[in-house]
């Protein structure tokens, strides 16, 4: 990858469809926005050429759209030769290690290339974390779309939509008692499974088998 710093007119630039992060939080963006007014931009853009004769955003929509926000008419750029086989993996990495993309958009996004024919590990090392991180998150979209809802709005957190995941419940289980049992079991989780006293934690397994056990019975 080769680039070159300019100053371009925000009006020659376009987000990226592709980009993997869909939500930015607007207080945030009204504060860099501010920031911005008073310091200017600390940190370039990287864009890439496109085929319209303007440019496209490889890393820094967010600084980006803040720089709208502000009213500026031009926004300093790198921009950059990538080939288009690596660009989906600069995408991931850049949000990756700024933290910008939730769990459900990262699992969106290694699901396509997925799709694409490459494998959890492939997707692990052009990113630079573990397999079971790639596997981790591509779990979370088998989960139904009302516990992906309130992953997204941080009503349940990471660890607890996993457990939900590995409870056994999936986009094709929709009775609304399915959910109240699951809910249930990771309220269950957040009291006793604290990884600190064995006691609580062979509790939570006996509850465990004993669920597994119900959900049997009823099939």
């Amino acid at each position: 990858m080769t680039e070159r710093i300019f100053n371009v007119s925000l009006e020659q630039i376009s987000p990226d469809s592709n980009q993997p992060r869909k939500h930015f939080d607007r207080q945030k963006l009204n504060e860099l926005a501010e920031s911005i007014k008073e310091y200017g931009l600390l940190q370039p853009i990287t864009v890439m050429r496109n085929n319209n004769g303007g440019f496209t955003i490889v890393q820094g929509e967010r600084r980006y759209r803040a720089c709208k926000i502000a009213g500026l008419p031009s926004i300093r750029c790198i921009v950059a030769d990538i080939e288009d086989s690596k660009l989906g993996s600069v995408r991931v990495v850049e949000n990756v290690e700024r933290e910008d993309l939730s769990d459900l958009e990262l699992a969106r996004e290694f699901q396509k290339r997925v799709d694409q024919g490459e494998t959890h590990q492939q997707i692990a090392d052009s990113i630079k974390k573990t397999r079971a991180y790639v596997t981790q998150r591509l779990a979370l979209l088998k989960l139904p779309e009302n516990i992906q809802r309130k992953l997204e709005k941080g009503e349940i957190g990471f660890t607890e939509a996993r457990i939900l995941a590995l409870s056994g419940i999936n986009r094709n289980e929709e009775s609304e008692h399915g959910y109240a049992v699951t809910i249930e079991e990771l309220e269950v989780y957040k009291l006793f499974h604290s990884g600190q006293k064995p006691e609580l934690d062979q509790l939570y397994l006996a509850y465990r088998k004993d669920l597994a056990t119900l959900r049997r019975a009823k099939q």
